[in-house]
C-alpha cells in the first residue's frame, strides 16, 4: 500500500489554479474537476521519469473508466481551493445531465502565497502542461491517456510508474543523427555534393519549364462508366446497414496496438 502526501496534493492542486488564473483569456482561467486530476497525474509521471519511477505523491493511481483516476485526489479538491479562497461555480448542463458543470477560478489580485510549497521540478512541470492544454478537456485527456502507464494497464488496474524510468533510459539510447557521427571533413565533403545534387536537380527544373506541356482533358463517355461500375464489383456486395454488436477480448488491454 502506497502512503501519499496529502499536502503535496493540495499544493499540486492550488498551484494548477494559479497557473491557470494568469491566462490573458478570462475564460481559460478556470479549471474543472477533471483538470486538476489529470493535472497531478502528470506530475507524478514527470516526476517518476527523473526520479527512477517514484512518482512526487506517492498515490496509488488506478485506471479507471478510461483515464488514470484517484479518489483521494478528488476528495481534496474542494478543500484544496477553498483554503485559498478560490471560486467554485456550479453551471447546469444539459451535457452532463444531472451533474453540474463545476468551474473553479481566483481572483488573481488575491495576496497568495505558494511560494516554496513546491520543487523547482514540479512547478516547470505544472506551469508547461497548463499553459499548454488550460482547461481544454479533449487534447488534456487525449494527451494523458496514451502516457506510458495508461497504455501498459487494465481497466481497475494500478497504474505503474516504474515504467516511466524505463522511458527514460530509452530516450537517452536513441539512434544519434549521421550528420552528429561524421567528421567534420566528411560532413564538408557531403555538404559539396548535396549542393551538386540540387544544382543538377535546378538545371533539370528549369529546362522542364521550356518544354510544351500537353494536357489531356478526360472522356467521361460509356467506356468510362462501364469501367467505373467494374471496379465496384471487385469490392463484392455491400456492406449491410444497421446496429451491429461488437465484442472485444479483454486481451486487448495488453496488446501492442495499444502502444504502437
Amino acid at each position: 500500500m502506497i502512503i501519499s502526501d496529502t499536502s503535496k496534493i493540495d499544493h499540486i492542486i492550488q498551484y494548477s489554479l494559479f497557473i491557470s488564473s494568469q491566462e490573458d483569456d478570462m475564460i481559460e482561467r478556470s479549471l474543472g474537476l477533471i483538470h486538476f486530476i489529470k493535472y497531478v497525474y502528470l506530475v507524478d509521471l514527470e516526476y517518476a521519469k527523473q526520479n527512477d519511477g517514484k512518482t512526487f505523491t506517492g498515490i496509488d493511481w488506478i485506471f479507471y473508466h478510461f483515464g488514470p483516476w484517484s479518489q483521494e485526489v478528488h476528495s481534496r479538491i474542494e478543500p484544496a481551493l477553498l483554503s485559498i479562497g478560490a471560486i467554485k461555480e456550479n453551471i447546469p448542463s444539459s451535457v452532463f445531465g444531472r451533474e453540474d458543470f463545476i468551474r473553479w477560478h481566483i481572483d488573481i489580485d488575491e495576496d497568495i502565497n505558494l511560494d516554496g510549497l513546491l520543487p523547482f521540478q514540479v512547478k516547470m512541470t505544472l506551469k508547461n502542461y497548463v499553459r499548454q492544454f488550460k482547461n481544454d478537456t479533449s487534447r488534456l485527456l487525449h494527451y494523458v491517456y496514451a502516457t506510458t502507464p495508461m497504455l501498459n494497464a487494465t481497466p481497475k488496474e494500478r497504474l505503474d510508474f516504474s515504467l516511466c524510468k524505463l522511458e527514460e533510459k530509452e530516450d537517452k539510447s536513441k539512434f544519434m543523427p549521421y550528420l552528429e557521427r561524421i567528421s567534420e571533413i566528411k560532413h564538408k565533403e557531403l555538404l559539396i555534393k548535396i549542393e551538386d545534387i540540387r544544382a543538377k536537380y535546378q538545371a533539370t527544373k528549369e529546362k522542364n519549364k521550356s518544354l510544351a506541356v500537353i494536357k489531356y482533358r478526360p472522356r467521361y463517355d460509356g467506356v468510362y462508366e462501364e469501367g467505373i461500375e467494374w471496379l465496384d464489383s471487385l469490392s463484392g456486395i455491400d456492406f449491410p446497414e444497421g446496429e451491429s454488436h461488437v465484442e472485444f477480448s479483454d486481451q486487448i488491454w495488453k496488446s501492442k496496438a495499444r502502444r504502437t
